[in-house]
């Protein structure tokens, strides 16, 4: 049997199916087309195809009527007239049609979205049927329309039908209402200590690294600081909120319905955020108020928004302060006028720097250029704990504050902008300040440490947390932990999403962890209220016998060494004294003796014996105060000696000190730098603590007290070591590098923190430039750096090298709870120097020259009675 032929197959064709039949468009001329057009398009195709006798496909019939330039339009009853154009024939064009696409929202569902953006929560459904011109019945259908378009886009509508009102926010915000947080003390105190004011930046609402719990933190801490007022420098994370506005709003390209969705997201958030900072109030029942600012870079318009509507919604204590970095807050309580603080965000992009203070210093010296001159400039967005006092060097200081949300490796461009905290600037009433920096840091590394597991969760539940705590993890790895079956953990699982347990799966990393907005959420981090504090008094550079050759005046300024540093230990129960190098003048490497810059060329013997005295009166004044306290209600007879060392380490400060490249000088000639300030020290307080006892009839045997004070007095060395812990075991590293002065501020105590890696406070001198920076460590928690100022006048070495020179002294406080630092408050603290000065200052020097037997100015003192010790008879 033959077979039959195979059909013959063109490429592209069905050889079985028989070929469609084209239409004859001859047969369907332009005035039938014309005629036709208002149809709807089935009525069309049906036309055409009694016309012509083919049914077209939809598209071949629009490309017709494209041909030949008829302009089709969509159904007639959904169509308004354009009156503006018309066909040649002189009939009225319909406009382009307005029927609701997939998605799309009517008019009046716009007008509600507009007004529903704009009105507060809990809009009354008579004021929304007035302000769209519906009736109320009309809008309870519109709005229960827009009901599911709202669930699609992650909006939650509500209707109150007994207040008959209506609600709209965003899902997992529906009943949530702002914490108020009081402080706690008197009226009277509150303003009677100056002013504090709270800085902080970022707290980057809506993004991932967004936490409700680093928000209630930094709330409660500036609480305890009694903030006057509080200034927020970055609200949000623009681009990525924008991102996000447009997943919800759709395709912004010819999309009119985008607006209105847009304003009704930004309104949702400003809505959230009022809720989510909480309220400070006051002693006197008022709130504190939160000055916003916004940045053009980070924020963008869609954060500067946020901000006005949220000033909007909490205008009893939010303001809005703009973008542009030109208006400054007036702080009050110091003084009769007051001072003024400039907040600063960023206004532009900068290339990545590798230090804290690079970008923060170049947009210093633009505003100073620019603005007038504030009284201290905040910078916030660089995520930096920096601060550079005005103490001689610069003209007004500036503070870099850290971010408030967890910061990632994509938006860190440098990873010494990388600090979590806030800070708070407190105002003494004599001009004088501190700041404080406390290290959210640390707690967000161990936020997964806070997780715990539902009270009813079983043994299994409770190990599947106890694994997840430590890291995202496989479900094999959880099966070999735990020792069950994959599908046991997959059922476990899924019970303990029934409580709300926050565990979710990756389908594309193929790992269980737990979801981002848990943490957002659901975490709250433990600040300690107990905190160990001690107070530091450090400085540098005391230059002993130094003069300037012009005249000859001495510069070290002993008035306040010896009146005002006292002082500071007094007022902040100092536990320590620490000289950070350069106790003496020196002379060998430069000849300074010859060149006129030691006081009457005195050897370096007379230099160590004057830097002792000075030192030693530091110490034993405040021991001299806070032994009369103790003794108040005690009875000589009744103390033993083990009770007198323990007042005495209570009453006397410990000294740390090191050597300084000019103190070291000496050593060229093999003489030991500084033993003779350190003998001559331990030989002073023993006398003046013998003099103090024996006015309350005590005494103490001097193999004790050389004992006693060979412990109290400790020198520190270069290395890596660590030689002095404070009581509460915060490792302390004394240094003085022999570097130059840099022109990034923050290069040395960078290197420094690096270096002695040990050291959780690092007191350094050399440059005479005074700065403080915090950074956090995973281990240690904050870690403190101070680069201390001079106390001379000014050098005739820096004059001839365009520098100039900061003065005073620091005072650091640790807050440490379990040997990990939480909190440090630094500041720098000094009298400005007054012309006259220079002629008290030399006689004081020339009185310190008697006092320890070198008298050279025997005309006004003559040789110091040497006392005559008689043989036992």
């Amino acid at each position: 049997m033959a077979k039959a032929k195979k059909a013959k197959r063109v490429k592209g064709k069905n050889p079985n199916v028989a070929p469609k039949k084209r239409v004859d468009w001859s047969k369907a001329p332009k005035e039938f087309l014309v005629s036709i057009r208002e149809l709807p398009w089935n009525e069309i195709l049906d036309a055409i195809e009694k016309k012509t006798g083919v049914r077209p496909s939809r598209r071949s019939a629009y490309y017709a009527f494209h041909k030949a330039r008829i302009s089709l339009p969509y159904h007639k009853e959904n169509r308004p007239v354009n009156e503006k154009k018309e066909m040649e024939n002189g009939e009225l064009i319909p406009a382009k049609p307005r029927n609701k696409k997939k998605n799309g929202i009517s008019e009046e569902e716009k007008k509600i979205l507009e007004i529903l953006a704009q009105e507060p929560l809990g809009l009354p459904m008579q004021l929304l049927a007035e302000k769209t011109g519906v009736g109320k019945r009309e809008i309870v259908k519109k709005i229960q329309k827009l009901k599911t378009l709202l669930d699609e886009k992650g909006f939650f509508l509500s209707v109150n039908e007994s207040k008959k009102t209506v609600n709209v926010a965003r899902k997992g915000f529906e009943n949530i209402e702002p914490k108020i947080i009081e402080i706690k003390v008197s009226p009277e105190e509150y303003i009677k200590c100056g002013a504090n004011v709270g800085v902080f930046a970022g707290p980057f609402y809506g993004s991932e690294g967004y936490r409700d719990g680093l928000i209630e933190l930094n709330a409660y801490v500036q609480k305890v600081h009694a903030v006057h007022f509080l200034s927020l420098l970055g609200l949000v994370d623009g681009r990525d909120l924008e991102e996000q506005a447009k997943v919800r709003a759709g395709s912004r390209s010819k999309n009119k319905e985008y607006q209105y969705w847009e304003n009704l997201f930004i309104s949702q958030i400003a809505r959230e955020l009022s809720f989510c900072l909480p309220k400070i109030k006051k002693p006197d029942g008022s709130l504190v108020k939160t000055y916003i600012s916004t940045s053009p870079k980070v924020d963008k318009n869609i954060g500067e928004g946020i901000a006005l509507l949220l000033s909007e919604l909490r205008n009893e204590d939010i303001v809005y302060f703009g973008s542009k970095n030109n208006h400054p807050l007036i702080v009050k309580y110091i003084g009769d006028e007051g001072k003024t603080l400039l907040p600063i965000t960023i206004q532009k992009s900068y290339l990545p720097a590798q230090y804290a203070s690079t970008k923060i210093q170049g947009q210093h010296r633009k505003l100073l250029k620019i603005h007038k001159a504030s009284d201290i400039l905040v910078f916030g967005g660089y995520g930096v704990f920096v601060h550079k006092p005005a103490v001689g060097e610069k003209s007004r200081p500036y503070i870099g504050l850290p971010t408030l949300h967890a910061i990632s490796e994509q938006e860190t461009r440098n990873d010494s902008e990388s600090e979590i905290g806030t800070r708070t600037i407190k105002w003494r009433p004599d001009g004088n300040y501190t700041v404080t920096s406390s290290d959210f840091k640390w707690l967000l590394r161990q936020e997964r440490d806070l997780i715990k597991a539902p009270p009813s969760a079983n043994e299994t539940q409770k190990k599947i947390i106890s694994v997840l705590k430590e890291r995202a993890t496989f479900i094999g790895v959880l099966a070999d932990r735990l020792g069950v079956s994959r599908d046991e953990i997959k059922k476990t699982i899924e019970e303990l999403g029934y409580f709300r347990a926050g565990i979710v799966y990756d389908k594309t990393s193929r790992l269980f962890d737990f979801s981002n907005e848990w943490f957002q959420k659901k975490i709250r981090y433990t600040w300690p209220e107990n905190f160990a504090e001690e107070a530091i008094v450090s400085l540098a550079c005391l230059h002993a016998l130094a003069t300037y050759p012009a005249d000859g005046r001495i510069l070290t300024d002993c008035k306040f060494l010896l009146d005002r540093v006292p002082n500071y230990i007094l007022e902040t129960r100092a536990t320590a004294l620490v000289i950070a190098g350069d106790l003496i003048q020196g002379s060998k490497v430069h000849n300074l003796h010859l060149r006129g810059e030691v006081f009457q060329g005195l050897g370096l013997t007379v230099q160590e014996r004057v830097s002792a005295y000075l030192v030693g009166q530091m110490m034993i004044r405040p021991f001299r105060v806070w032994f009369a306290e103790f003794m108040q209600d005690k009875k000589p007879e009744s103390l033993t000696k083990e009770t007198l060392i323990a007042a005495f380490e209570r009453c006397l400060v410990t000294l740390g000190f090191c050597a300084g490249n000019h103190d070291l000088w000496q050593t060229g000639d093999a003489v030991r730098a500084l033993w003779t300030f350190q003998q001559d020290l331990v030989w002073f307080l023993m006398q003046e603590i013998s003099k103090t006892l024996q006015t309350y009839s005590l005494s103490m045997d001097f193999l004790t007290l050389a004992a006693f004070l060979s412990l109290k007095i400790i020198r520190d060395w270069p290395d890596g070591q660590i030689r002095y812990r404070t009581p509460a075991g915060i490792a302390v590293k004394i240094v003085h590098p022999h570097t130059a002065r840099t022109e990034t501020a923050s290069i040395p105590p960078e290197k420094l923190l690096s270096q002695h890696s040990l050291a959780q406070y690092v007191i350094s001198g050399n440059w005479h430039t005074a700065f403080d920076m915090q950074q956090s460590d995973e281990f240690m928690g904050l870690r403190h750096i101070v680069t201390n100022p001079t106390v001379l006048l000014r050098t005739f070495f820096e004059d001839n090298k365009m520098k100039r020179t900061d003065f005073g002294v620091n005072v650091s406080w640790l807050r440490s709870y379990q040997g990990r630092i939480y909190e440090t408050e630094s500041g720098f603290w000094g009298d400005k120097i007054t012309d006259e000065y220079t002629r008290e200052n030399n006689a004081r020097m020339e009185e310190i020259l008697h006092e320890i037997g070198e008298d050279i100015f025997s005309s006004k003192y003559g040789k110091k009675a040497v006392e005559e010790v008689k043989a036992p008879q």
